[in-house]
This record gives C-alpha cells, sequence and structure tokens, in this order.
C-alpha cells in the first residue's frame, strides 16, 4: 500500500500537467501554425540571394558567381552589358581598356556596376585607384 501511494501521485502529477484534452488542441493548432511559418520561412531564406543572378564576385580570394541563388566558382569570362569584362582570376577590364582587380568581398552586377564589400556603388575615384599599372 505504501508502494501504491507515491504512483498515484505521479500519475496524478502528469495527468494534472497535460492539462485538459480541449486545450490541448488549440496548442496544437498553433504550434502547427508556427511550424509552418518556420518552413515557410527556412525555405524563402535559402532561395532568396542578396545579388541578383549573373552577379560576381571575390569571395575569400575565389572568384565567385550567382547561379541558381546561391554561389558557384566563376571558371569563364563574364561580358556585363556595359562592355566591360571579368576574368576568373579577378581581373577586371573596362571598355576603355583600363584594368583592375577586385578585392574581397566586391561584386560586380550583369550591367557592369561595381559594388564595395558593403554592397555600396563604388565611385570612379576608387576605382582609379584600384586601376593596375
Amino acid at each position: 500500500m505504501k508502494k501504491l501511494i507515491p504512483i498515484i501521485i505521479i500519475a496524478s502529477l502528469i495527468n494534472a500537467c497535460n492539462g485538459p484534452s480541449s486545450d490541448n488542441s488549440a496548442t496544437k493548432d498553433s504550434s502547427t501554425n508556427v511550424a509552418s511559418t518556420d518552413t515557410t520561412m527556412n525555405s524563402m531564406s535559402r532561395s532568396m540571394s542578396p545579388f541578383a543572378e549573373g552577379t560576381v564576385g571575390m569571395r575569400q580570394g575565389k572568384m565567385m558567381m550567382v547561379h541558381d541563388s546561391g554561389w558557384k566558382l566563376m571558371t569563364e569570362t563574364v561580358s556585363c552589358s556595359d562592355g566591360c569584362r571579368v576574368m576568373p582570376n579577378g581581373e577586371v577590364v573596362m571598355k576603355n581598356g583600363d584594368k583592375m582587380m577586385l578585392k574581397d568581398g566586391e561584386t560586380v552586377d550583369k550591367e557592369g556596376h561595381m559594388m564595395d564589400k558593403n554592397g555600396k556603388m563604388m565611385i570612379s575615384e576608387k576605382m582609379d585607384s584600384m586601376k593596375m599599372k
């Protein structure tokens, strides 16, 4: 009999912690909504890239290209719509023949717009300082 009383108390506490069954359905619905929202957010963050398709940039010393919303190693020269070309070694050849090297974090989009590692458009004075001699 002494062993039965603690078992009854433990069973009662477990039952009391679970609460009534009608409250569980509301909890299940809200947790399901949260889980589905989390799944949606995870898939959105994976599919969205801060850079447009075709953008190239220097990342950790390697030239990479945005492809299928992810970065892949750049293996061929990319020509931009403004006439500049970006080489797989990070060299950018402008339409007028000027050359410059991209530094880590810098990118060039398909239109030829160059951005620094903070995502700001590079101004011509900064680009002049990058020119190769």
